[in-house]
């Protein structure tokens, strides 16, 4: 039996396996998706701290949003793009990407043209405690994901 909690601001929040809750579905308009908050709590219902955080991303998205796609940004163009152009030009791999999949953007904001969805955001109860994940033009096996941990970047990366 799955447990249910509701909150004032986020409604219904459902237990999917011991100690996993997920929110319903929520617009971030400032990301341009619909998506969900995981909290995972090791058994417990979430803490209010842990709703209080959801609320903080809610309540502050353009603030989140900017300090994400910077990370984005950044780790394309520094990591990511670079090691995936190698790819193209190894012929000991099977060509699944072309160069227009992997533009060379040079305005932080452009990074959303190679955004394709959301993953949920997800909360843990340890280091990172927070985690943005996104699809990418560029692969559609992995998730670009930028890890928070007390409000300082943790990591940003291919996952």
């Amino acid at each position: 039996m799955y447990r249910t909690i509701n909150h004032d601001t986020l409604g219904d929040i459902t237990e999917k396996y011991s100690g996993c809750w997920i929110t319903t579905e929520i617009e971030l308009k400032e990301f341009g998706y619909k998506t969900f908050f995981e909290i995972n709590t090791e058994g417990d219902i979430p803490s209010k701290e842990n709703l209080d955080q959801i609320c903080d991303i809610i309540l502050n998205e353009k603030l989140y949003h900017t300090k994400v796609e910077k990370e984005l940004f950044q780790q394309y163009i520094e990591y990511e793009r670079p090691s995936y152009l190698e790819i193209l030009d190894d012929e000991r791999f099977t060509p699944i990407l072309r160069i227009k999949d992997l533009p060379n953007i040079k305005q932080v904001s452009e990074i959303w043209s190679i955004i394709t969805g959301m993953y949920e955001i997800v909360i843990y109860p340890d280091e990172p405690d927070l985690t943005f994940g996104f699809k990418t033009t560029f692969d559609n096996e992995h998730t670009f994901a930028v890890r928070y941990s007390n409000g300082k970047l943790y990591e940003c990366m291919m996952d």
